[in-house]
């Protein structure tokens, strides 16, 4: 078993890097998200579950690569914050889907612990 796991690790890593294909919720856009939010509040945490699977599925070639992988739930950014910044980044970006949101929020995480390059500057992004 960990030989199946180590050589999937080994490929995924050297893979090009290229986009993220996006499944399931992550496909929602930002104002499908907030209208279901805002007619089921428990949808938050559904959300927010599939967000940190998505972001702990983003460490793996960093962690294949030897690199440093993020703390998804760190004391300057516990996950409760991490909710209220994608809905915040949802509102300004309504029109993007929430793996988009995921995925800044990720890069956000990232820099903000010292570990990755500065996500890239946008009008329509706040964190």
């Amino acid at each position: 078993m960990r030989f199946a796991t180590a050589l999937a690790l080994a490929a995924f890593a050297a893979a090009p890097a290229r986009a993220q294909t996006v499944f399931g919720l992550g496909q929602a856009s930002c104002a499908e998200y907030r209208e279901s939010l805002a007619e089921k509040p428990e949808v938050g945490a559904m959300m927010m579950g599939w967000a940190q699977g998505f972001m702990a599925g983003l460490q793996v070639p960093h962690l294949a690569n030897g690199e440093g992988v993020a703390d998804l739930d760190p004391k300057s950014m516990p996950v409760v914050m991490q909710s209220l910044w994608l809905t915040r980044w949802c509102a300004e970006n309504p029109t993007r889907t929430f793996g988009a949101a995921a995925t800044t929020l990720y890069r956000q995480l990232r820099t903000d612990q010292g570990i990755g390059p500065k996500p890239a500057a946008s009008k329509s992004r706040r964190g």
